[in-house]
């Protein structure tokens, strides 16, 4: 982020919202800094030896978006197990791990944690009767990603 103003030269601090951020003059109208993960929507505060100043309006932070897709069995017999799964990445298509997804098929639910590779597995109970169904899957977000969700069809057979 660069935030522009004046007498940036002789900075001791750059907060965002209350907390220190690691940051860099340009010149004495510019400094830049990184938003750190877990950082929230506030105020940029600069000090300087002499003042410190604060942003008339409050920098709005957003978490990065996330992308869920359902990669778990397509097909099941009526009654058994259904090993269910879905796969959690970033926008720019990196696994996100440690992370609960919940599935949802025919009123029955389930949860699963993300691996290294970004997937959640578990096991859901398959209807009894036949037909196509749809698999729900969701993740709630959290204070470093955003919430996606999407589904997946399956097959219920005798």
């Amino acid at each position: 982020m660069t935030v522009t103003g004046l007498g940036f030269n002789g900075a001791t601090d750059v907060a965002l919202n209350g907390t220190s951020v690691t940051y860099s003059v340009l010149n004495d109208n510019q400094l830049t800094f990184t938003v750190p993960a877990g950082a929230t929507t506030g105020t940029v505060t600069v000090t300087g030896p002499l003042n410190t100043a604060t942003s008339p309006s409050p920098f709005t932070v957003t978490a990065p978006t996330t992308a869920l897709r359902y990669s778990g069995t397509t097909s099941v017999i009526a009654g058994q197990s259904l090993a269910v799964a879905a796969t959690l990445t970033s926008s720019g298509g990196s696994p996100i791990a440690g992370e609960t997804v919940r599935f949802s098929l025919a009123g029955q639910t389930a949860t699963g944690t993300t691996d290294a590779s970004g997937i959640a597995r578990a096991s859901i109970p398959a209807p009894v009767t036949t037909g196509n169904y749809s698999v729900g899957v969701a993740f709630d977000g959290d204070a470093t990603w955003a919430a996606s969700s999407g589904s997946g069809s399956v097959k219920v057979t005798v």
